[in-house]
């Protein structure tokens, strides 16, 4: 069994979609507000878009014969580089056909040729998130000197069957403004110390610190695409959500998804979290979505405790793999 690893072209399209379209990991198999065919083809839909749109990112095939029985796709992030001042990469998908022996060999392929690609092209750092349960895929970054960094965990609320619940209101949620930034900079101090960023001990604290300081600048911006929620109590800030819009998802999946939540707390606050999440869950957001999907780490049990008394539906966990390469690679 010959592996060729290339990049994809026009003449292995069909065959990469075939391979996609039965892909067991498919982030969105478990949505079943979504239609099949709709998650079927996400990831093509992706691949498609990112080989028009993004010349500094890679798809990669692995190839027997005429059958694409691999696929991985290499993304460039000039933002976190510009931050960090050093190239990062992401694994954004690492695919290959479902027997375990086979797909890991196949892995092992595509992670060769992608290393090789990123010490060309002076990359310093790579992640990778896979399904918890691609066990080849797992073993292959292992094998391939990835550590896993986090586990996140990812429930959704659905507008076709939730209720919204009515808590007791200790607190007064409203919308973001101006002049609560400092406040939920200050809230935000040492609320992420367990994000892969902290964990990974090659990332200077100062830069991670910096990185969400701008994450939520980014989220209060006013965008059409972005909303801030406030807790406060006695006029005092004791808590914000962020959540955005993920339009791109809307192009793939033919669905209105709210997600890339980012909120942090008070530590003397905490029913100011369950409350945000109420709002955020109002009929004014969730009629004008048809999922909300919310991510954390495994060992914040608190919060996932929260989801599911809201009732939120469990619909799938990632490891978050890092690697760094060599500065003089």
């Amino acid at each position: 069994m010959k592996i060729e690893i290339e990049y994809l072209e026009d003449d292995y399209l069909e065959s990469a979609r075939c391979l996609l379209s039965g892909y067991e990991f498919n982030d969105y198999r478990n949505y079943r507000v979504l239609k099949k065919e709709n998650t079927r083809e996400y990831i093509f839909k992706h691949i498609r878009e990112v080989l028009s749109n993004d010349r500094h990112s890679s798809v990669i095939i692995a190839r027997i014969g005429e059958d694409v029985v691999g696929l991985a796709l290499l993304r460039y992030l000039p933002w976190d580089s510009r931050h960090f001042n050093f190239n990062i990469s992401e694994i954004t998908h690492l695919v290959a056909e479902s027997n375990y022996k086979r797909s890991y060999k196949i892995k092992i392929n595509l992670l060769d040729f992608i290393l090789s690609l990123c010490r060309k092209n002076k990359v310093r750092h790579i992640a990778c998130k896979l399904d918890t349960g691609d066990l080849a895929g797992i073993h292959a970054l292992e094998e391939k000197g990835f550590k896993n960094m986090d586990t996140v965990m990812t429930y959704i609320f659905n507008r076709f069957n939730f209720k919204i619940p009515r808590l007791k209101e200790l607190y007064k949620v409203r919308a973001f403004k101006k002049k609560d930034l400092d406040a939920l900079l200050k809230i935000a101090e040492n609320s992420f110390v367990n994000s892969r960023f902290y964990r990974d001990i090659y990332f200077e604290k100062e830069d991670v610190d910096r990185l969400y300081g701008e994450w939520i600048k980014s989220y209060c911006n006013h965008s059409e695409y972005h909303t801030v929620l406030v807790a406060e109590r006695d006029n005092k800030v004791t808590g914000f959500l962020g959540y955005r819009k993920k339009k791109e998802l809307e192009r793939l999946l033919g669905a209105k998804i709210l997600g890339s939540g980012l909120s942090a707390v008070l530590p003397v606050a905490k029913g100011a979290y369950p409350l945000l999440i109420q709002a955020a869950l109002d009929p004014w957001v969730v009629l004008d979505a048809d999922i909300s999907e919310w991510d954390t780490q495994l060992d914040n049990k608190e919060v996932i405790g929260i989801w599911q008394k809201l009732g939120a539906r469990f619909v799938r966990s990632k490891h978050v793999f890092h690697k760094w390469l060599p500065i003089d690679a």
